[in-house]
């Protein structure tokens, strides 16, 4: 399984892990989930292993990002558990009450794979437009650019792109002979 599809079933199994700790903490099972849990952490931390060796900047922001969800869903269950342990909140169908981290998600697995895939796709396409368009700044006007501010520029005009032409679209990036331009092309 290459890094892309464990991270895309790592993500659908931590919604599924919350559930479990949710149905704990309402007091529908009596036990925390911490085998599962443990389980989960182990292949969290050979994904991270796996994300160093990776080349791709697009396959390793996409890690980069379920690693944070993981690190604040852990932070969400160790405080749950805690609170429970040291008698500050209820075991049962009032733990949630007040709490900032209380929502329902019932979203379909399939479509967040989905998300996840198309997200992948298009930050890819980011990365590559980006060092493509480095390189001619570099090689026409003969100084570096901050590919850090192009890439976010890229990233907060994609809302807008993905509006007109959805999920079928390309960046390319040429030089015309006064400017680099950075063009949005619809696939077929």
């Amino acid at each position: 399984m290459d890094v892309n599809q464990k991270t895309a079933d790592l993500e659908s199994r931590l919604q599924k892990l919350d559930r479990k700790f949710n149905f704990y903490f309402i007091g529908q099972d009596r036990v925390p989930p911490i085998k599962d849990f443990d389980l989960f952490k182990n292949e969290v931390r050979l994904l991270t292993r796996e994300r160093e060796r990776s080349t791709s900047t697009g396959l390793r922001f996409y890690v980069e990002t379920f690693l944070q969800k993981f690190i604040s869903y852990r932070t969400k269950w160790d405080r749950g558990l805690r609170d429970i342990e040291e008698g500050r909140l209820p075991h049962g169908a009032d733990f949630f009450k007040g709490k900032k981290f209380a929502r329902v998600a019932v979203e379909s697995f399939d479509a967040l794979k989905t998300m996840a895939t198309v997200s992948l796709a298009i930050e890819n396409d980011i990365m590559q437009a980006t060092d493509k368009y480095s390189v001619l700044y570099k090689k026409y006007f003969h100084k570096a650019c901050n590919k850090k501010t192009l890439k976010n520029q890229l990233r907060g005009k994609m809302k807008a792109v993905r509006e007109k032409y959805g999920e079928g679209f390309h960046l390319a990036v040429s030089f015309d002979g006064k400017a680099i331009k950075i063009k949005t092309i619809k696939k077929d």
